[in-house]
């Protein structure tokens, strides 16, 4: 029932530049006390302070200390290397942060370590209760508070440096002097549970009266232990989740931000996690693991926190993912006793992670207070009283929308001739003209756009026409490579054809080309755009990208007049900005583009050269949107053919890609014909022993094999194979691939063990001319697991496959396209070898990851749920199994059409989950309808329309139509017996 990735060579696209070159084998995939006196709670704990004065009290924190990580089980020990305060840095809060003192007072009293007063009038009584009681599982510092000579001298000579503290120490504070400010002797590091004892009434009231007991007398035993119990409960270090809850834009992120600027010295180490996708919260922490220099898994790494005894905080920022939620406590909030979590999220259901009902901070919108303090520090005017009433009605006009006051007062900053009553008035005189636009709906007020076209109009010319290119694109993650490539080397004269030098947008592109890439840098124009808040520049390590808010966006793109021209220039540029090559950073840049070349209509993208179209097609065909890549190449192909003739080199490479197309469409009959015209031509042009020919012949030969045409694919790659060893040698990285494919046929046609000793050859030849490492090793490692699989050798099937995917892991990274193919073979082992619950848990990874770094449309990711649902029927959630099936067929047909074979995959596998549900009638009529389409499409013959047949007549058999299911056995056998030796049968056991 699984479907699995098996194809050995990468039918990949090819440019003028870059044709007919070898891509490499293929891959073959796949508690209260009741007598103590209630402790008085008269607010916060010390709340607000950072020096713990009497004023405004409470302890500041450790500094920077480092524990050792080699023993996981003694990382509250000596110092690490401080590699770990090397990544995921806090980053700082924006410099015009104002208002949220609320907020910031909540995040500080949660992080402020708990202060304890103890009265008895008996000196003795309470100094012997603390050395007797107080010292549950770590360490106490006794200091004398009775007069300040004495603080200062026990300070000075037990609190030296913050090393001095062990883990989970208590401060204990005797005999205290109510009239003292403790925060004048305590050094400002310290950030420990406190507990004061004295033997005045005054010390439970006041600041330091907030949690207060009174001693029970020495014959209330039982009073002194629900007090020591209490104190116990209060004191110990516990850990806090902190969750901030609001809506998208209000701030959650730059309030946590301000909030550990303020008190960084709080903690011992400070991490902020990426929480808006699972995959990069996994890179997270695998960074942090490097850092660490332990394992790299999550698992390892978030154990490692729960037992680091120090007061580290962990900041999971933009959990907006509402799967991702689901797991994050679970699998990724270092949930332990020591150490604190914040996470912020747009979510309500992100409040249940809280670790009490206070430890949830709500907040909404900009006040106005707050708005115009925004306003005055982006414009950097000071708040007198006619400032503070300007800037009311600013803010008041904007809605004290953030992002609309933020560029308000940027612009007034700007303009040196503009200020707040001249700002307002020009906002009152241009809105007029704004409402024009389409803004006046909810989701982009005019007031927005006004301030934007304020800022605008303040731009230099060059940033002003950079932003409208980008609005013509997708407003999210725009790759800054893509431009750099068309400025250095887009398209020149050589890549138009004398019929398209008039092509619309070409001279609008030169244009830009000379303004954006030759008379002023790229990057100072990205910063000119940042400094008015317009973009954000984002380092994706290989990938830089460029980031605006939709109603940026929005504004940006009314802005320009004359769209005719500028849109088929900024498709130009984008097309000339794709790479060509078959690296995988050119892989990975073609995949960020996906988005972007969605964004332009089909019409736009067919008016681009030739060669432009032919790169558009190639990043939708490695996308699996094969589709819009089908049109756009067969528009290619018959302009070449009609430009140059049949014969010419372009026309052929055209030809090659089209076909690649075809194939994976399932139009297995086009593309043969297609392939077969190639390879006539390339034989007349070239000449048989051509390494174009060759591949040509090569890439038939794969056809032929997804055709059932198994004998005449492996009788073409034998020819090829033959004469590549003859005219490049046994040991040319060509001549190895054409191994591999054979190989790969000869296992199509159950010549198990001559597929497995060609593999043998070829990946002892590899390992030997390329190295264990080299990705053509990797895949032929694949390809042997595959055949040992397939030979029952499943055992070492699951150690290869195993290897493989931790060297894929190591050297691709986890999220690579062939990494998830070898999780998605060895899970296919796993099930082979009754490990069920293994392959699920390795499928649902997969498939989880596909979905996020392919999209749900993808054919690949398909392929896994499709392998999961399968999954799911082996573990009897045949329920789970239809729905997962259900959703496959459906997207299958509306992307790939009922007719192709991986449909018909698709729908056969639902007909067996029917099948086990109970509902006969619809497995038989889905089967039956599997079967006619086989036979239309393949032929009777083919060995899938005789497995259709088999599995029809087991069906008829298990449903007690006897008669039916023998008739269909006998029609079964009378074709095998017709094609006995090509096509050996295929039945279901």
């Amino acid at each position: 029932m699984a479907q699995k990735r098996s194809f050995s060579r990468r039918d990949s696209f090819q440019s003028d530049t870059y044709r007919n070159k070898a891509t490499g084998p293929r891959e073959s995939s796949t508690g209260d006390p009741s007598q103590v006196p209630a402790p008085v709670y008269s607010g916060p704990i010390l709340a607000g302070a950072h020096h713990l004065n009497i004023d405004n009290s409470k302890f500041t924190s450790i500094q920077t200390q480092y524990v050792t990580v080699n023993n996981p089980s003694d990382v509250g020990g000596g110092p690490l290397e401080g590699l770990e305060n090397q990544v995921l840095v806090c980053p700082s809060p924006s410099p015009h942060f104002t208002g949220r003192e609320d907020i910031l007072g909540q995040l500080s009293d949660i992080f402020s370590p708990p202060v304890v007063t103890l009265y008895s009038p008996k000196e003795e009584e309470l100094a012997k209760f603390v050395r007797n009681h107080v010292k549950w599982y770590g360490s106490l510092i006794i200091i004398n508070g009775k007069s300040a000579n004495d603080l200062t001298e026990d300070v000075a000579k037990n609190l030296k440096e913050p090393e001095s503290l062990v883990v989970d120490t208590i401060l204990v504070i005797e005999n205290m002097d109510p009239t003292l400010r403790i925060s004048d002797y305590l050094p400002p590091w310290m950030n420990v549970p406190a507990l004061i004892t004295g033997t005045r009434m005054e010390i439970t009231e006041g600041e330091y009266g907030r949690i207060s007991f009174h001693l029970p007398d020495d014959t209330n035993q039982m009073g002194r232990e629900q007090l020591k119990n209490s104190l116990k409960e209060i004191l110990q270090v516990k850990q806090d989740i902190v969750t901030l809850v609001a809506a998208g834009g209000t701030g959650k992120t730059q309030a946590v931000l301000k909030f550990i600027a303020r008190n960084v010295l709080r903690f011992t180490n400070v991490w902020f996690f990426d929480a808006s996708s699972e995959a990069m919260l996994v890179e997270n922490f695998k960074e942090l693991g490097r850092a660490l220099k332990t394992s790299g898994d999550v698992a390892t790494i978030r154990r490692f926190l729960t037992t680091m005894k120090r007061n580290w905080i962990c900041i999971f920022d933009n959990a907006d993912d509402p799967k991702l939620l689901q797991v994050l406590l679970g699998k990724y909030l270092p949930v332990g006793r020591h150490g604190g979590i914040i996470v912020t999220s747009r979510l309500r259901e992100a409040m249940q992670l809280a670790s009490s009902p206070h430890c949830n901070v709500l907040f909404g919108d900009l006040d106005e207070g707050s708005a115009i303090k925004l306003l005055l520090k982006h414009a950097h005017k000071e708040t007198s009283g006619d400032n503070l009433k300007l800037a009311g009605k600013i803010v008041n006009a904007l809605e004290c929308q953030a992002l609309a006051v933020c560029t308000a007062g940027a612009y007034i900053h700007a303009k040196s001739t503009c200020s707040l009553d001249t700002y307002y008035l020009d906002f009152k005189e241009k809105s007029k003209k704004t409402l024009k636009h389409k803004m006046t709906g909810e989701s982009y007020p005019w007031t927005v756009y006004n301030a934007f076209m304020l800022s605008f109009e303040q731009l230099s010319g060059p940033a002003k026409l950079l932003l409208q290119i980008c609005s013509c694109l997708h407003p999210t993650a725009i790759p800054v490579e893509m431009f750099q490539n068309a400025f250095n080397y887009g398209f020149t004269e050589d890549y138009f054809h004398e019929t398209e030098k008039e092509i619309m947008g070409r001279g609008k592109m030169n244009e830009i080309i000379n303004w954006l890439g030759k008379e002023n840098d790229l990057l100072e124009i990205i910063d000119e755009l940042g400094t008015f808040s317009l973009v954000s520049y984002n380092v994706d390590h290989e990938h830089p990208t460029l980031s605006h808010h939709a109603v940026i966006h929005s504004c940006a793109y009314e802005t320009i007049s004359l769209r005719d021209n500028i849109v088929p220039a900024v498709t130009l540029i984008l097309s000339s900005g794709t790479p060509v090559g078959h690296s995988e950073h050119d892989y990975a840049l073609r995949r960020k583009l996906l988005i972007h070349v969605s964004h332009i209509s089909m019409d736009d993208l067919e008016h681009l050269p030739m060669e432009g179209q032919t790169r558009v097609a190639r990043i939708f065909y490695e996308s699996g949107y094969w589709t819009q890549a089908e049109k756009l190449q067969k528009k290619v192909l018959s302009s070449r053919t009609e430009l140059v003739g049949e014969h010419h080199p372009s026309t052929l490479t055209s030809m090659i890609n089209l076909a690649v197309i075809y194939k994976a469409r399932g139009k297995t009959e086009q593309a043969e014909k297609l392939q077969e015209t190639v390879l006539f031509l390339q034989k007349e042009l070239l000449g048989e022993h051509h390494p174009d020919t060759l591949t040509s012949m090569n890439y038939l030969a794969g056809t032929y094999q997804a055709r059932g045409k198994t004998e005449q694919a492996e009788k073409l790659q034998e020819t090829v194979l033959s004469l590549q060893k003859e005219l490049l040698g046994e040991h040319h990285p060509n001549t190895l691939v054409s191994m591999s494919d054979l190989a790969l046929t000869y296992q199509a046609r159950k010549k198990t063990e001559q597929a497995e000793k060609l593999q043998e050859t070829v990946l002892s030849l590899q390992k030997k001319l390329l190295g264990d490492h080299h990705p053509h090793t990797l895949t032929s490692m694949n390809n042997l697991a595959s055949t040992y699989k397939a030979r029952g050798k499943t055992e070492q099937a699951e150690k290869l496959q195993e290897t493989v995917l931790s060297l894929r892991k190591e050297l691709l990274g986890e999220y690579h396209p062939n990494t998830l193919i070898s999780m998605n073979n060895l899970a296919l082992t796993y099930k082979a070898r009754g490990k069920t619950e293994q392959a699920e848990k390795l499928q649902e990874t997969v498939l989880s990851l596909q979905k996020e770094l392919l999209g749900e449309h993808h054919h690949d990711t398909l392929s896994s749920m499709n392998n999961l649902a399968a999954t799911y029927q082996a573990r009897g959630k045949a329920e789970q199994a239809e729905e997962l099936l259900e959703t496959v067929l459906s997207l299958r047909k509306e992307l790939l059409g009922e007719h192709h074979p991986h449909t018909l995959i698709s729908m056969g596998n639902l007909a067996s989950t029917y099948h086990d549900l109970g509902k006969t009638e619809q497995a038989e009529n889905l089967q039956k309808m599997v079967l006619s389409l086989h036979k239309e499409i393949l032929g009777e013959h083919h060995p899938d329309t005789l497995t259709s047949m088999n599995i029809l007549a087991w069906m008829y058999q298990a449903h007690g139509k006897s008669m039916q299911a023998e008739k269909l056995h006998d029609e079964v056998l009378s074709l095998q017996k017709e094609q006995v030796g090509e096509h050996p049968s295929t039945q279901l056991p």
